[in-house]
């Protein structure tokens, strides 16, 4: 299992290594392939030509409402077909309020005089980067065996994070623990029912004080797969005081749909401590890194210096590539590589968006 993991580490290494320099340049980025503000129409018609070269992504438009908007509305139409997309969907928001969704027309932009508004434009295919997870036969039956299957519960809110740790927090104190926070070391030995004991975990494991935290709260998980997966470090990153930061920054840089609730999964969250088949959660966590629509990477703690972080974002590259097209029989892999790089540079989100929150990522480390 290390050897592999070894492996694994030294695949993402290679391939981000052509653009390291410039990382943390992209480090938080929209999931939108691009964002344009202007007034120009031809400016608008040629970014789009650029875009749609892309077979997954958001294309986030900000345009001076007028006529110009109907031409807009053809070329875009015209690539789309051209590239052989199924469909696609408008989201028009104005002063923060939509006017009209699924299938809306540009021209009904052209009313608002004189105002700017913002267009959102979908790809719905399914997938990594897009906003529908695509689950496999296999997925769906491993996650029948896992406490999701049993509670039909996949994700977490942002409200539900927040509110499992709070109630974890007394459920430490009553094993001794004395600090304020947890990270997710100290979740792991809670769940495994260890005791707290001159400032560290013992340990020795109660079979009786072991759990799920899904089996004991159910009610604060999600129904909805996860549309967000998060790779982070067990040390050196805290629950209760780094991840909202570290939240707030994904959701500033990818704001969930309007109306809508981003769902988030944590490997510490899911899955369960005390058993044995590792190989299962290994699977399972395989498929959701590569089939959800996000894949975020908190710098914080040396994040990337940590092999399981690593497998994660090798795991979103390889699923990346293939969603792409870029990769498979009668391609060349050192290509598919390169232009993974170029693309996950450009923010795309069919691979991995680096987060960084000030005064918690240490650039010479994370």
């Amino acid at each position: 299992m290390l050897d592999q993991l070894g492996c694994w580490s030294a695949m993402v290494l290679a391939a981000i290594g052509i653009f390291a320099s410039q990382v943390l340049f992209y480090a938080v980025r929209s999931f939108a392939a691009f964002s344009l503000s202007t007034r120009c129409a031809s400016e608008a018609q040629t970014a789009i030509q650029i875009l749609l070269q892309f077979s997954t992504g958001t294309i986030q438009i900000s345009m001076a409402a007028d006529s110009n908007c109907r031409m807009l509305k053809k070329v875009v139409f015209r690539q789309l077909k051209a590239r052989g997309w199924p469909r696609a969907s408008f989201r028009i928001q104005f002063d923060d309020k939509v006017l009209s969704d699924d299938s809306a027309s540009l021209a009904d932009i052209r009313l608002i005089s004189g105002s700017t508004v913002q267009v959102n434009l979908y790809c719905l295919r399914g997938g990594v980067g897009t906003s529908k997870f695509k689950m496999s036969d296999a997925l769906r039956e491993d996650l029948k065996k896992t406490q999701s299957g049993k509670h039909g519960k996949y994700s977490l809110t942002r409200q539900g994070l927040a509110e499992l740790f709070r109630r974890l927090l007394p459920v430490a104190r009553q094993r001794g623990y004395t600090k304020d926070d947890l990270s997710s070391h100290d979740c792991a030995a809670l769940f495994q029912g260890k005791a707290w004991k001159d400032g560290e975990w013992a340990a020795d494991k109660d079979p009786r004080l072991q759990f799920h935290p899904m089996d004991r709260f159910p009610e604060l998980y999600s129904e909805r797969m996860p549309d967000r997966m998060i790779s982070y470090t067990w040390a050196g990153f805290t629950l209760v005081a780094d991840l909202p930061l570290f939240l707030d920054a994904c959701e500033s840089a990818a704001p969930p749909s309007a109306g809508g609730e981003a769902t988030y999964w944590l490997d510490i969250l899911f899955n369960c401590q005390n058993s044995p088949d590792i190989k299962l959660y290994l699977r399972i966590a395989d498929g959701l890194y590569s089939g959800a629509e996000l894949h975020f990477a908190f710098l914080c703690g040396g994040m990337v210096s940590r092999a399981w972080c690593n497998a994660e974002i090798v795991t979103r590259f390889l699923a990346g590539l293939e969603a792409l097209g870029l990769s498979g029989e009668g391609r060349d892999r050192t290509d598919a590589v390169i232009r993974g790089g170029e693309l996950l540079r450009a923010g795309d989100p069919a691979f991995t968006t680096f987060v960084t929150v000030q005064g918690r990522t240490d650039l010479d480390r994370d």
